[in-house]
């Protein structure tokens, strides 16, 4: 069914003192802030986004020193790898031996968070 065409327009309007543009910039402002906070903590909270993030800064930062160091270091990518892979073994080895030195103490991880702290004494009461 057509429309009837309207005979009169009534038009209302709505007036805002300078208090209530300041309200309204400050509510859009934090409305744009909020849709570009959002994604970049989101982005941040992310531990592979950091790592990458991290990792570009890095290569930016110190990338063709290192490339040049690493370039006449190692022949192969294969070499570096057995170095890191000996590293971490290494490591690995070492927290096992620190764990199990603290659990003949016994010694919490809660408390080795402390030791060598003024709180190191209130911890081994508790």
């Amino acid at each position: 069914m057509p429309r009837k065409p309207t005979d009169k327009v009534i038009e209302h309007r709505i007036t805002f003192g300078q208090k209530e543009r300041d309200l309204l910039e400050t509510i859009s402002t934090s409305y744009s802030i909020n849709k570009v906070a959002t994604p970049f903590v989101a982005l941040i909270s992310d531990v592979s986004a950091l790592a990458f993030l991290t990792s570009l800064y890095i290569g930016y930062k110190y990338g063709p020193s290192k490339l040049e160091w690493l370039k006449d270091k190692y022949d192969s990518v294969e070499e570096l790898a057995k170095d890191v892979s000996a590293v971490i073994e290494s490591e690995s080895q070492r927290y096992g031996q620190i764990k199990e030195k603290l659990d003949e103490a016994g010694i919490g991880p809660f408390e080795a968070l402390f030791m060598g702290t003024p709180f190191a004494p209130i911890f081994r009461v508790i």
